[in-house]
């Protein structure tokens, strides 16, 4: 008597392959549909947090091109091409009433009456 096994078909979403099943654990029917299925999970769940670090980096590179303690106006930074957006975090002074800085890494950019400061950490 033969071993009988179920027939599963594969995870991988591009994969029509119908498969013999000794293992319930195994879900594609081979390596290569195993890698590709992951590398597309994976690709499409980095994109989103590659595109706003790239955007980080660039407001970055816009703030280090000047000096700590200039002061910006929106509009300014706007026409630099700086993406108010895109901050790595911001920080609440609550002792110089609620005075917001807005971080890119090391430099942030510090609510000033007037606009925004260049601070650095």
């Amino acid at each position: 008597m033969g071993l009988k096994f179920k027939e599963r078909m594969c995870a991988y979403a591009l994969c029509d392959e119908v498969f013999p099943v000794s293992n319930e654990r195994k879900i594609f029917c081979s390596d290569r549909c195993r890698g590709r299925h992951h590398a597309l999970v994976n690709d499409e769940e980095t994109e989103m947090i590659r595109l706003e670090n790239n955007r980080i980096i660039a407001n970055y590179r816009i703030l280090k091109a000047f000096r700590v303690g200039k002061v910006f106006r929106r509009s300014e930074l706007r026409l630099l091409g700086y993406e108010l957006a895109y901050c790595s975090r911001y920080t609440v002074d609550r002792a110089a009433g609620d005075a917001v800085t807005y971080w890119c890494y090391d430099l942030g950019l510090k609510k000033v009456v007037g606009g925004l400061e260049l601070v650095k950490v």
